[in-house]
């Protein structure tokens, strides 16, 4: 038989009915016949009446229904449940792979530890030990912009991102501001996942002043070179593929080549002259 996607719930069972208030505790020997979640429909209710069984109430019934569509009517929304430090005790700590909504509502975080009682909202520093970005900004290093703030010296960046930066995965891209503008042949070293070669848009190893101090630089993970391939920073020189085209660019090492020869001549000043 196929599965069928089921209507969505508007508004939960018996919202404005008249319902009891299912308690978690016992009912047996407080009040006759009571349902609660312990026992559910306690046995006095399968008793028949003249034997001085009671009969379940209809008010219980809406009340255990309207209490478990109001979860089913939340999830149809979109709804996500956030970390609850009572839920957590009950349970004895959230299970590995539990996926929670921060109190902001804009983050989801997947929980990697057993018995999880740790708050990520109160502690942040568990996130990335224990508890994992999985959605929204918090999961960013799959691919969105995350900037960080260069720690390093001169051709050697490091930087440490928030949330941290679990692995180095293809495309991912970062911006980070630069502490030190490069002389060389430059690598990145992000959360401690080891110091990558930093490339050019042609592929190349940076030669000096395609980044400068304080600033931005954009770069992508390019998995299949194993380096980390800067697409600008703000104030340095951009590194660029020789041109073959006509509508492409020429580089200065295309442009000098193309002097030779031609009764042009470039002084050590720079100039070029005739």
């Amino acid at each position: 038989m196929p599965i069928t996607r089921p209507v969505n719930l508007q508004v939960p069972f018996a919202n404005t009915g008249s319902k009891n208030t299912i308690p978690v505790a016992s009912q047996i020997g407080i009040v006759a016949g009571a349902a609660s979640f312990t026992d559910g429909f306690p046995p006095l209710t399968t008793t028949p009446i003249a034997a001085g069984g009671v009969p379940p109430a209809g008010a219980d019934f809406n009340g255990i229904l309207n209490i478990l569509s109001q979860h089913t009517t939340f999830q149809n929304g979109g709804g996500k449940y956030r970390f609850d430090a009572a839920l957590s005790t009950a349970i004895g700590g959230y299970p590995v792979g539990f996926v929670l909504q921060d109190d902001v509502g804009l983050n989801s975080y997947v929980n990697i530890l057993a018995a999880n009682t740790t708050n990520f909202n109160s502690t942040p520093a568990s996130i990335g030990v224990s508890w994992i970005p999985y959605a929204g900004q918090a999961a960013t290093q799959s691919g969105a912009n995350i900037y960080g703030v260069d720690t390093g010296a001169a051709n050697a960046a490091v930087v440490a991102f928030s949330p941290a930066v679990l692995a180095l995965k293809d495309g991912m891209v970062l911006w980070f501001k630069a502490a030190a503008a490069n002389t060389g042949a430059t690598t990145l070293n992000v959360n401690g996942l080891g110091a990558s070669p930093v490339v050019g848009g042609a592929h190349s190893a940076l030669q000096g002043g395609e980044i400068i101090a304080n600033g931005r630089a954009m770069v992508i993970w390019n998995a299949t070179l194993s380096s980390w391939v800067l697409i600008e920073c703000t104030g340095g020189a951009l590194q660029a593929a020789a041109g073959a085209q006509s509508n492409q660019a020429v580089n200065l090492g295309q442009f000098l080549a193309s002097l030779s020869g031609s009764g042009y001549q470039k002084l050590p000043s720079g100039l070029i002259i005739q």
